[in-house]
């Protein structure tokens, strides 16, 4: 074929296309250009790129051709037409941003590899710190074996009795618990009992006996507020740690309420105060007390301690008592013993009328006074 010169079918060129210096590749027909009659035809020609893309797509190549590409260094290589499945270059839907992202020639990734493809793997992997050994199994400074129960093979124990301790020492009674230790921590102990029985104790505890017991310190209280530490204080009927008066002189002492027993209370203002002369100390009343009608009860009040007298006192008392008619003139006996029990008993109406203890009674306790 003559490339220089254009060549016609029914009056027209049809290679009138062709340029000086191109290559025109025919789309299709028996006269399109094949490898053999480029390299026959010309070697070293150039194809313009602007000329070809404005051509139509070329229809699939057969087995037997090759096609000419052009490298980036200008040369020419042919590449079987079987090479690109059949069809022209450039139609895939695979694309280099996607799958060659690093333009390496090489895809990034694929779904899966054969063992044998993969270049460059190591031959020996690091051992997983935390696991043991399987040689180092039931050896020497290694870890003892498990039979199919879970447990350690009597094997692999240490021989018995063969240690620093015996039983005929430690475990006498040969139960497999020591006889005894050092220390044990409280919740350890079992059958623990839930009370003590308290230490015996002397048959007295008074200063002089062999088991003494302070009434009180000054540290501690005892029967008795705690002590000032001062001799010169003494206990008084209110139970506080006071100062006596000095000699010569008369602390009048505070005058205060009776405790009432049942059935008995007070008529008018009735107290008692105990009066201190130096050691001398005395109790004195005023007012007046009352029993409740319909009751016959003796025991009007009980006095505190400081307000007792050493030795039972015995004295009379007047007053009055309510009947059907107009209250009537009485006369009654008081005792009060150590204990400070302060009892009233009825004597004789007026007029020699025996009284009648159920009415109410209002006894008079003015100018009452005895020594402690």
């Amino acid at each position: 074929m003559d490339f220089t010169t254009p060549q016609t079918r029914a009056g027209k060129k049809f290679m009138s296309d062709i340029q000086s210096g191109y290559i025109f590749v025919p789309s299709e027909g028996t006269n399109r250009l094949t490898s053999p009659k480029l390299n026959r035809a010309l070697s070293g020609a150039v194809i313009s790129p602007s000329f070809i893309s404005s051509k139509p797509a070329v229809s699939g190549p057969s087995s037997g051709d090759q096609l000419i590409m052009l490298k980036a260094d200008g040369t020419y290589a042919r590449v079987p037409a079987t090479a690109f499945g059949g069809g022209g270059g450039g139609g895939g839907d695979m694309f280099k941003a996607v799958y060659d992202t690093n333009g390496n020639g090489i895809v990034d990734t694929c779904d899966a590899l054969p063992w044998t493809a993969v270049t460059g793997k190591p031959t020996v992997f690091p051992p997983d710190s935390t696991a043991e050994l399987v040689a180092h199994k039931g050896v020497a400074n290694g870890y003892a074996a498990l039979d199919a129960t879970g447990k350690v093979p009597t094997a692999e124990l240490p021989a018995f009795g063969t240690g620093d301790m015996t039983k005929a020492v430690y475990d006498t009674n040969g139960n497999n618990v020591v006889d005894t230790c050092d220390s044990l921590a409280w919740g350890k102990l079992t059958s623990v009992p839930s009370t003590f029985s308290p230490s015996a104790h002397a048959s007295t505890h008074l200063d002089n006996g062999s088991d003494p017991v302070p009434v009180a310190t000054t540290i501690r209280t005892g029967s008795l507020r705690i002590l000032s530490g001062s001799a010169t204080q003494y206990l008084d009927g209110s139970g506080n740690w006071s100062t006596p008066a000095p000699a010569g002189t008369v602390n009048p002492g505070t005058y205060t309420a009776f405790s009432y027993q049942a059935n008995w209370s007070e008529n008018s203002t009735a107290r008692y105060r105990v009066e201190t002369n130096g050691t001398f100390q005395k109790i004195v009343f005023k007012g007046s007390i009352k029993k409740a009608a319909t009751f016959t009860t003796n025991l009007a009040a009980i006095l505190p301690a400081g307000a007792r007298p050493s030795d039972t006192r015995r004295f009379t008392l007047s007053g009055q008592e309510t009947n059907v008619s107009t209250p009537d003139e009485m006369l009654y006996t008081c005792t009060i013993d150590t204990s400070g029990n302060m009892n009233v008993f009825p004597v004789i109406r007026a007029v020699d009328v025996w009284p009648v203890w159920s009415n109410l009674q209002t006894i008079f306790l003015d100018g009452v006074s005895f020594e402690l």
